[in-house]
């Protein structure tokens, strides 16, 4: 069995990922983030559209923690997860 180190490349990835979730597929009005910014580009810099995108970047941030946290747990303890499963 290989063991794979976690690091932060690997984790960079998961926040690449969950970035891309996270602007590609919410917005309240309907429209996703990245389309609200690349449509109105040089208009589209105000208030609201730097809040959100604040909000959206701290989302993915604790999508990729969430999705890392086993591996960031393991390098932290040194205790390895496992799931019991009973046999009847």
């Amino acid at each position: 069995m290989a063991i794979h180190r976690f690091s932060w490349p690997n984790f960079l990835i998961r926040f690449l990922f969950a970035g891309l979730l996270v602007t590609g597929t919410y917005n309240p009005s309907g429209y996703s983030y990245t389309d609200w910014v690349l449509t109105d580009f040089p208009d589209s810099i105000n208030a609201i559209s730097a809040f959100a995108g604040i909000i959206l970047f701290v989302t993915s941030a604790v999508l990729a923690v969430g999705m890392s946290w086993s591996h960031i747990r393991r390098r932290m303890t040194g205790q390895i997860d496992t799931d019991e499963v009973d046999y009847e």
